[in-house]
């Protein structure tokens, strides 16, 4: 059996040999992103750009 999310295919996991079920419970991460309203938004602070010098170096900070 499989269910289809936001266009990814998941496929059930109960016969496995310890009898587990995984669940997938990540979310999106990117552009847009809600952020709750007691944290700063996220800080992206390039070095190198990838036109400038052939390298994308960033520093991702979150609190």
């Amino acid at each position: 059996m499989s269910v289809t999310i936001r266009g990814i295919d998941f496929q059930a996991n109960d016969d496995n040999d310890m009898g587990l079920e995984f669940v997938n419970l990540s979310h999106r991460y990117g552009f847009q992103c809600p952020n709750w309203p007691y944290f700063k938004d996220v800080q992206i602070d390039r070095q190198h750009y990838m036109a400038k010098s052939g390298v994308l170096s960033q520093t991702i900070t979150t609190t």
